[in-house]
């Protein structure tokens, strides 16, 4: 009985895999990054106005490129993590870079920002 149901597995050829659901809930990124995800998704650009986030300041906006450049890399988001490293340092200024500097110097930060 094994060798027929192993000859006719081999007649069908091989099996697909199974489709995989893979969920990320807040734990894992915050929800208020959810329409600029979206949006780096088809147009390949961030939008810091779609954080969904009503109190925020100038200074506010390095720190979720800085969030976000993280979520591109954990995503290997190539074009999201370059467009938050691009805003990152568009948007330095005295009250910001040594903030900036120590996240681009971790392991998980910028190295090219930290060059910049």
């Amino acid at each position: 009985r094994q060798q027929a149901a192993a000859a006719e597995k081999q007649d069908r050829g091989p099996t697909l895999p199974q489709p995989m659901r893979i969920v990320l809930d807040e734990s894992v990124i915050p929800q208020k990054y959810a329409r600029v995800l979206v949006r780096a998704l088809y147009v390949d650009s961030i939008d810091f106005d779609l954080v969904d986030d009503r109190s925020v300041e100038f200074g506010d906006r390095v720190r979720d490129g800085m969030e976000l450049y993280q979520i591109g890399r954990f995503l290997d988001l190539d074009i999201l993590a370059q467009n938050c490293e691009d805003a990152i340092v568009h948007r330095l200024n005295h009250n910001n870079i040594v903030e900036v500097l120590e996240w681009s110097g971790q392991p998980y930060g910028s190295a090219w920002v930290h060059r910049q």
